[in-house]
């Protein structure tokens, strides 16, 4: 069975019940602590991607020939350019 895609959205809402719960805990929440941590670096983690895989997309944009070109000239060993395809989800990634 397929789980659906990790969103910021789905964590988003994980971090305010774990919020929730951290609140109402007679402990303070301490024993919820280390869950929203997780979730908290988790977030941060897919929304650095995402932010990278836009910063990629833009730079393609602007000089989609210049690009490459100059990618390949500056690292010989390189001997082709893998194009990004994109996902089910609408993510872009390399074969």
């Amino acid at each position: 069975m397929n789980s659906p895609p990790l969103t910021p959205e789905i964590l988003e809402q994980c971090l305010d019940r774990v919020a929730l719960a951290m609140e109402r805990a007679d402990d303070g929440g301490l024993a919820f602590l280390p869950v929203f941590q997780r979730l908290e670096a988790g977030l941060s983690e897919l929304r650095s991607k995402d932010n990278a895989l836009a910063a990629a997309r833009a730079r393609v944009k602007r000089r989609p020939d210049q690009t490459a070109v100059r990618s390949l000239k500056a690292h010989p060993g390189a001997t082709r350019v893998i194009p990004l395809r994109r996902s089910a989800g609408g993510r872009s990634y390399a074969p």
